[in-house]
């Protein structure tokens, strides 16, 4: 009695110090997010003008070599021209970084250099960073703000500059800490019964001990020293020089030294769990994305690797500081997708660009209100984090990208965990080299595809428990994750019919299961009107080239309709084919891709659907689900596809463009975890597909790392 006694006081204090600690680390990114640890730096204008270039004296030439219209400023014409030139806006600009070409003679197909114009939040100017006018011709500035230039002013001196201090929100802080304690007292609540925290506890207990934490301290050593050798002979056998390089450690040797220590530590997990592979496959799963996860964020190039990094790192951005967005000029290089932002060819580049963006990482020179993406707050918890702690913008940069994997990985976990049946299958969706790379860097498909796992996961769940109600947990975590995937990307919306397809004699209390059901479809509908409707009454996509115009387009869909229905049709038969989803599966963006490891892959993915089954697998073959299941990848590669014509293709072109097939890898899981049901599975032992499911991807994705990101 007494031996119970103190064992439950032990976990009470344990409990309270735990929860504690979360309330503090909380706390923490909270502060993060209310604190501006740079200064704010303005321009202000004086009046030392020695000349005016009026919008008359700027002509418009087309610039040959990179195919763009550029307005051009004659400096031969100016009298008394010095290099502090400002340009005068008549209204805000469209963004805050523009670039400027140097000319050294007339001939304004071939510039000689490329600075910057910077526009001071609330200024209504943009200086123009030249050094010197010696040997300066021209200069020549983007031809889409000709519109809102006022004129170009020539100051006699430097341009001045005030500063304002960093700032902390202190009122926001202190409501959010009340709101924080108050559902840190409700969790405390709910834990007493369900026993999170006892269990985790308990599990920490058992597993980190002294003897447990020196053991794989050994192994991390001894790995280090292989993977280490293993690169210093690989460049070895390359006949290269290393004399120089071998203390270095320099980043042509800490990529490699990353990678080959990444697949080792990878190899070892798996070889150490392969007794494991069904019961623990959430553990493993989670475990193994985060080595790989981790070796592909510190082994890829900086720059412009992602598909539109510059949007999503401004979202990720604007939510590290709950919608004040606060841009340094480093962080408007980014944003506004600068060349000086762009991957390089060449590992001394790279790390040049990196420490150009570290230097210039410091006051904040812009700073406006945008609204906040829910799918990029946990990269911008991870950004805010960084900036506190006052670390280079390059470890700030990956802070964020490391919190989404975090996210995605703990997800995937959560899914695979819950199904009783079919793990591999969602393992090996999860698991694709495309799903890692998208968790690794900016961008919300992460999101989408995570939630997306967990909502369907317990959708699968609740029917392979075929002798129990729906509880109401279970709901709520179905449909509101569901909900939640579709957020970011509403055009996934069919998918919230799911729960609608639950068996009836599985559903407790009907009022309270379809109340929460219908809820969630009604929120996103409401949200999925007001973005079309917005993105109607726009110019479109302006990266689809010229002729987009989504009004012009809506008319002549609606006066062609046989024309566009057969457009529709033959696009829809090209992205469903095995070919271009095969190209999803394991590419990594602007880096590449590996087109024979994706089918591998992809087929593996098909018999998985047949033989990842089990005999409570029996309500889950229903054919309502599985027509559902067709029917959703149908509607939504339809509704994509109508999208992308109406934001992203010239009207009333007879091709669609924009539609990428990593668009359809949220669609595979649905259609997997039912479409093979009813059909015997794998009767012998299960481990061999964990070895298969595992061991492939595995290999797959750290090829595809040497090959594509390897500079």
């Amino acid at each position: 009695m007494f031996v119970y006694r103190d064992k439950r006081v032990y976990f009470e204090k344990k409990r309270m110090f735990a929860m504690i600690f979360l309330f503090v680390l909380l706390s923490i990114c909270a502060a993060s997010l209310f604190y501006t640890p740079q200064k704010t730096k303005e321009y202000v204008h004086t009046d030392d003008i020695v000349a005016t270039i009026n919008k008359t004296n700027i002509k418009e030439v087309y610039n040959k070599k990179y195919n763009v219209d550029f307005l051009v400023i004659d400096l031969n014409s100016v009298e008394e021209i010095t290099p502090h030139l400002v340009i005068k806006f008549c209204e805000s600009g469209y963004k805050s970084y523009y670039d400027v070409w140097t000319y050294e003679n007339d001939d304004y197909t071939k510039p000689s250099d490329i600075v910057s114009a910077i526009t001071y939040s609330g200024s209504g100017y943009a200086v123009i960073d030249l050094k010197t006018v010696e040997s300066v011709t021209a200069l020549g500035i983007p031809n889409n703000i000709y519109e809102i230039v006022d004129c170009v002013e020539v100051h006699e001196n430097k341009p001045v500059f005030s500063y304002k201090n960093g700032s902390f929100r202190v009122v926001n802080f202190v409501i959010f800490e009340i709101l924080l304690l108050l559902c840190s007292v409700v969790f405390f609540i709910i834990d007493s019964k369900e026993k999170y925290l006892d269990n985790a506890l308990s599990y920490a207990k058992k597993h980190v001990t002294r003897r447990n934490m020196v053991i794989v301290v050994a192994i991390i050593a001894v790995l280090a020293v292989i993977a280490y050798s293993l690169v210093i002979l690989s460049l070895l056998i390359k006949g290269k020089n290393i004399g120089n390089i071998i203390f270095k450690f320099d980043r042509l040797i800490f990529s490699r030294f990353v990678l080959a220590f990444g697949g080792l530590a990878s190899f070892v997990w798996i070889i150490t769990m392969r007794n494991e592979f069904e019961r623990k496959a959430a553990k493993i799963f989670f475990v193994l994305v985060m080595i790989i996860g981790t070796t592909m964020i510190l082994v890829c190039p900086f720059g412009r690797t992602m598909w539109d990094v510059d949007s999503h790192y401004n979202w990720a951005l604007t939510a590290s500081t709950l919608g004040i967005k606060n841009q340094t000029e480093t962080d408007l290089l980014i944003t506004s997708a600068n060349m000086k932002s762009w991957v390089t060819k060449s590992f001394d580049e790279n790390v040049e660009r990196i420490q150009m963006l570290n230097d210039s990482y410091g006051d904040i020179l812009d700073s406006s209100r945008g609204e906040i993406s829910i799918a990029h707050v946990p990269a911008g918890i991870g950004i805010a984090l960084g900036r506190m702690f006052h670390l280079p913008f390059y470890f700030v940069f990956l802070m964020g990208e490391y919190v989404n994997l975090l996210v995605y990985s703990s997800l995937c976990a959560i899914a695979i965990n819950r199904l009783k049946s079919g793990k591999f299958i969602l393992t090996a969706i999860a698991l694709f080299p495309t799903n890692i790379f998208l968790a690794c860097c900016y961008s919300y498909d992460y999101w989408v595809n995570g939630f997306l796992f967990v909502g369907v996961a317990y959708f699968v769940y609740e029917l392979q428990n075929t002798d129990k109600n729906v509880s109401m947990k279970n709901e709520i975590i179905m449909c509101f994750s569901l909900m939640l995937a579709c957020v970011p990307k509403q055009i996934y919306l069919p998918v919230l019919i799911l729960p609608f397809l639950m068996p009836w004699k599985k559903i407790g209390s009907k009022v309270k299961y379809y109340t929460t059901a219908i809820s969630s479809v009604l929120l996103l509908g409401i949200m999925l009107i007001v973005r079309s409707l917005s993105e109607i009454n726009t110019t479109g996509d302006v990266r689809g080239g010229n002729g987009i115009n989504p009004i012009e387009q809506v008319h002549f869909i609606l006066n062609n309709i046989p024309t566009f229905i057969s457009t529709l049709l033959r696009f829809m038969r090209a992205v469903l084919s095995f070919s271009y989803i095969r190209d999803a599966v394991a590419r990594y963006a602007n880096l590449g891709e590996n087109r024979t490891f994706g089918s591998i892959i992809l087929f593996m993915v098909i018999a998985l659907a047949f033989i990842d089954k089990k005999e409570c697998d029996s309500l889950v073959g229903n054919w309502k689900i599985k027509a559902f299941a067709i029917s959703n990848m149908i509607l939504v590669t339809a509704l994509i596809s109508t999208a992308f014509y109406l934001v992203f293709t010239p009207v009333g072109s007879s091709d669609i463009n924009g539609v990428q097939p990593r668009y359809f890898i949220t669609l595979l899981y649905p259609l997997a975890a039912v479409i093979g049901c009813g059909k015997r599975g794998f009767t012998s032992n299960r481990n061999y597909l964990g070895w298969v499911v595992f061991g492939i991807e595995t290999v797959a994705v750290f090829i595809g790392m040497k090959q594509c990101m390897l500079l």
